[in-house]
């Protein structure tokens, strides 16, 4: 399983100066306080489980509150959502849409 980042149309965004893998202190400055949710609709599955968790776990160090940090099936409003997608291979061979 890999994880790739899509453009999506937002309402809102934070524009970033400073490249945050060379120093995640700034990650957690922009990270403490936002509501953040993992979406596992589509794939819902053991691997998928695990991503979640693995997720939530690299997450938890740049967050002040645990509770920030949700997963659920479906997008919630005023979150910083990460939804857990098949790879674009899977929506080519199955002729589904990607969901990004």
């Amino acid at each position: 399983m890999s994880i790739n980042f899509s453009t999506i149309e937002i309402d809102r965004s934070i524009k970033l100066k400073n490249t945050l893998l060379k120093s995640p202190k700034q990650l957690h400055s922009k990270l403490d306080g936002q509501a953040i949710h993992i979406v596992n609709r589509v794939i819902n599955d053991e691997d998928s489980t695990n991503l979640v968790i693995t997720l939530k776990e690299f997450l938890l160090p740049y967050i002040t509150d645990e509770k920030l940090i949700t997963v659920g099936k479906r997008d919630k409003e005023n979150t910083l959502n990460f939804r857990i997608i098949h790879d674009a291979e899977f929506y080519e061979k199955s002729g589904l849409v990607l969901e990004h």
